[in-house]
Order: structure tokens, then sequence, then C-alpha cells
């Protein structure tokens, strides 16, 4: 199953707190914000708006 990278709510190198809204994704169902797990910095940002990614994809990397 896969989702849509429909925008990113925060840029590369913005510093986020546990449950900061980072993204949002689109299923065939439903739109979802997907929410920074911890505080840190967003380091490394992997998929670009409108591409799709397999559920489970490492799609950011957030640096404490």
């Amino acid at each position: 199953m896969r989702c849509g990278i429909l925008r990113w709510i925060k840029s590369q190198g913005a510093s986020v707190k546990k449950g900061d809204a980072l993204l949002e994704v689109e299923t065939d169902k439903v739109n979802v914000e997907v929410e920074a797990p911890d505080d840190g910095t967003l380091v490394q940002v992997s998929v670009n708006e409108g591409d799709f990614v397999k559920f489970g994809a490492v799609v950011a990397v957030i640096e404490k």
C-alpha cells in the first residue's frame, strides 16, 4: 500500500517538538498529518511533495 506526500508543514532545518505536524499524507481513504515522534531538528527530507511512498518508508530524519 502507498500514500502520497501532499505537503510539508515543516521544512528541512526546522526545530520540531514531539507532536508537531511535519507533513500531510494522502491515502485512498483519508488525508492525515504526520507528527514528529520526538524533539529535535529536521535534518533531512527524503521525498518531495507529490511523491508516493510505501507505508513505513523513511521520509525524513530528525536529529536530537
